[in-house]
This record gives structure tokens, C-alpha cells and sequence, in this order.
């Protein structure tokens, strides 16, 4: 998303779901932000993972994620954070 869609959709979108979700009202519109759908690499494709963080457990399962892949959350592949939360369900 672009910089001016978040803009617009922060300043437009007053619905509740707008306000907990920046991308719905760009979601609600496809033409009018160009929204395309971009189909992952192989190494990115992980349907069975989440990484969502909403409550405290999931900040620290995210969190244990990173120390485990050995870098901050800008030095961490997403191939990595699968890999290592994968084998984490997997067990």
C-alpha cells in the first residue's frame, strides 16, 4: 500500500473497521487504489501460520520466533520466521 492509500483511507474511513484495519476501505475499493492480487513465493506460503499479534501470548510467541531466527524484526527473513514457527507447530 502506498503512502498516499493509507492517507486516504485514514482521513475517509471512519467506520469502526476502518479504524482497527488500515487497509478495509482500500480493501472496499480495488479500483479506485489499484488493489491487485500478488501471489507468494513458494518459500512464503505458510496458510497453517499466523502471525498476528493481538494478546500478549502472541507477542510472545512472535517474540521467541525472532530471538530463535537471531536478529531483531528487521534482520529476519519471512522464510526464517516460517521456517522456525513451523517447526514450533509442527512438534
Amino acid at each position: 500500500m502506498s503512502r498516499e492509500a493509507l492517507d486516504i483511507s485514514h482521513r475517509e474511513g471512519h467506520a469502526p473497521h476502518h479504524r482497527e484495519h488500515v487497509n478495509e476501505l482500500i480493501l472496499e475499493q480495488p479500483a479506485r487504489f489499484g488493489c491487485q492480487v500478488v501471489e507468494a513465493l513458494p518459500a512464503h506460503r505458510a496458510p497453517d501460520l499466523s502471525f498476528t499479534v493481538d494478546t500478549e501470548a502472541q507477542r510472545r510467541a512472535v517474540e521467541s520466533w525472532l530471538v530463535a531466527c537471531g536478529g531483531a524484526s528487521d534482520e529476519v527473513s519471512l522464510a526464517s520466521m516460517i521456517a522456525i514457527a513451523g517447526a514450533e507447530v509442527a512438534a
